[in-house]
């Protein structure tokens, strides 16, 4: 008996799944994101994934994602995530309104140049 071997069964494997993250946990971490840009300039994502334990990597795609989805064209498979939405869910709005801050953003800080070129001149 001492040179028989059992046969143990191999332990069935747990699938891997990543955590999921509803829309207002998105939103709330992309404004975290927002804020920490709009005080310091950039870090936002590096600082928001450290704050709620999210990978940068997600949260960049979220942002990209929002960004392509305000978009004219909208990326492969778009039309499956938005069926059965409202037409205007509060994650889009969220997006539309990133968005048109960013340009205005944007726009102020040309206007600020502009105003201090001219303002030597005095």
């Amino acid at each position: 008996m001492a040179g028989k071997k059992t046969k143990s069964r191999p332990t069935p494997k747990k699938k891997v799944t990543g955590k999921r993250y509803t829309d207002a946990q998105k939103a709330r971490i992309i404004a975290f994101v927002d804020e920490v840009n709009a005080a310091k300039g950039r870090g936002g994502v590096t600082a928001s994934a450290k704050k709620y334990g999210v990978s940068p990597l997600s949260i960049s795609n979220w942002i990209k994602k929002g960004a392509a989805a305000s978009s004219p064209k909208k990326a492969k498979g778009a039309r499956k995530a938005t069926r059965g939405r409202k037409s205007e869910s509060a994650w889009d709005e969220l997006v539309r309104l990133r968005n048109d801050i960013s340009s205005l953003e944007k726009e102020l800080e040309q206007k600020r140049t502009r105003f201090n070129k001219v303002k030597t001149k005095i």
